[in-house]
């Protein structure tokens, strides 16, 4: 079972089985996770521990309550929840939490980021440089289709690699780049 920091958070079932629910504490830290890197909160596991108690069960009803409470709670957050049994038996739930393309918020305007292990408020500076870099394309978060290149379309790649040596936006060392581990070399 995966530690607690950037991109895990373990909670306790009793903060949502209780009379009155921590949704706004769950709320914070979706937020987090989805300005941040995305993530999982595993729901029904306890700090010191890797797994539930062999006897914990989950109601299928909080599953949906979650599904519907978090959206509320949140503005720009995508959420996936499912039900997880561990190899004891016992259940809880994970609750995975998708990297936000814009900026994630609560309804009531409040932001946060996952640090390490921690769910950080941001200053008005932070929610501007958070504006500012989710506004760039992260490639690194793009998956690749491993097309291999003698199966590529050659007009397409051809006019790929054209429109990035012509641009002035790219860096005269990957336009005038042409070792034959570049990808930019064109056969």
């Amino acid at each position: 079972m995966a530690s607690e920091g950037t991109e895990s958070e373990k909670k306790s079932l009793k903060s949502l089985t209780r009379p009155r629910p921590d949704w706004d504490g769950l709320a914070c830290d979706c937020v987090a996770f989805a300005n941040a890197r995305g993530g999982h909160l595993r729901i029904g596991i306890e700090d010191e521990v890797d797994a539930p108690t062999p006897q914990q069960r989950v109601p299928d009803a909080l599953l949906e309550q979650l599904r519907k409470r978090i959206p509320q709670l949140t503005v720009n957050v995508t959420i996936a929840v499912r039900k997880i049994v561990a190899r004891n038996g016992g259940e809880f739930i994970d609750l995975q939490v998708l990297r936000s393309p814009g900026i994630a918020g609560t309804s009531d305007g409040r932001y946060f980021i996952r640090v390490a292990d921690e769910t950080k408020p941001l200053m008005p500076d932070e929610v501007q440089r958070l504006f500012n870099d989710k506004g760039a394309f992260v490639w690194e978060t793009q998956v690749s289709q491993s097309v291999r290149r003698r199966r590529a379309d050659k007009d397409k790649r051809t006019a790929f690699l054209r429109s990035i040596r012509e641009s002035d936006r790219v860096s005269s060392f990957v336009r005038e780049n042409r070792t034959t581990n570049c990808s930019l070399t064109i056969y």
